[in-house]
């Protein structure tokens, strides 16, 4: 009997180890496919990152690309601008003193021969608009001679230079409102892909993105000469680069005030739910207070 007993106790050993056992590599398998969530989770966080990162350099590099398109046609339009408004101006005075004089004609005409005071105060405002006129006219022909314009036509052009690079520039306007909002929103994605990584999982995140930074900027300077052919500058490119890690900088500080406050938050949730175990606790314990009596 007391053989069989030591065997049994053996016996019963030998199973719980071997439970154990079974137990222990479970736990094993459930920490490696831990470790290999995190890893996939780290791994698709830095690739939405480098996405959103790629997007943004991408709509910086069109937004100063417009703007230097801008500031080369206010350049081009700037030294003749001035000449053509003095020139359009000087034209309506031209045709509003000519409206004036041909209606003070068409009005003399239609007195009649005998309102001779009438007819006398009509022409010496008729001779005083003509005076007017001719003075404008020299100013005008003053203005093409010292701006070089041989003649009118030269400056109408130029009015349609002036046309053309208003239509350019509404167009730009466009453009770049276009591509502020596609910055705004890799802004936002990226802040709430910042915010997605845990503080443990930050190194490998950051070694992660920089493995992936070279083969990024590959790609967007393939797709960027696709685009721009020969206009593609990689210096500007280089200077997106370095106005998007600014406006990152920023996001990483919007990002830890986020954190500030969903850390306040989760306090708040766990001293509610501590305050709740706590009653529930108590209510147990006056229950149990009579049974014991």
């Amino acid at each position: 009997m007391e053989k069989k007993g030591i065997i049994s106790e053996r016996c019963e050993t030998n199973r719980q180890i071997r439970k154990d056992n079974a137990l222990l590599r479970r736990l094993k398998e459930m920490v490696v496919e831990m470790i290999r969530k995190i890893r996939g989770s780290v791994t698709n966080i830095a690739e939405n990152l480098e996405s959103n990162w790629m997007y943004m350099v991408e709509a910086q590099y069109h937004l100063t690309q417009i703007l230097n398109e801008k500031q080369d046609i206010l350049n081009q339009l700037e030294p003749i601008l001035d000449d053509y408004v003095q020139y359009v101006r000087i034209q309506d005075q031209i045709r509003k003193l000519a409206a004036q004089r041909d209606k003070l004609i068409a009005q003399r005409k239609a007195t009649p021969i005998l309102q001779i005071r009438k007819r006398n105060e009509l022409a010496e405002q008729i001779d005083s608009l003509a005076h007017q006129l001719e003075g404008r006219r020299k100013t005008k022909e003053n203005l093409l001679k010292s701006r070089h314009y041989p003649s009118e036509k030269e400056i109408q052009e130029v009015g349609k230079r002036i046309h053309t690079g208003k239509e350019k520039l509404d167009e730009l306007d466009q453009r770049e409102k276009q591509y502020s909002l596609a910055l705004q929103r890799g802004q936002t994605d990226y802040r709430r892909w910042m915010q997605a990584v845990h503080k443990e999982d930050a190194d490998a995140v950051s070694k992660r993105l920089d493995f992936l930074r070279n083969d990024s900027l590959e790609k967007l300077v393939k797709k960027l000469k696709s685009h721009y052919g020969n206009d593609f500058r990689r210096y500007m490119l280089d200077g997106a680069v370095q106005d998007v890690e600014q406006q990152i900088n920023s996001a990483d500080h919007a990002v830890e005030e986020a954190r500030k406050h969903l850390s306040v938050r989760e306090k708040l949730a766990a001293y509610h739910e501590e305050i709740k175990r706590q009653n529930e606790s108590r209510m147990l314990r006056s229950k149990r207070e009579p049974e014991r009596r």
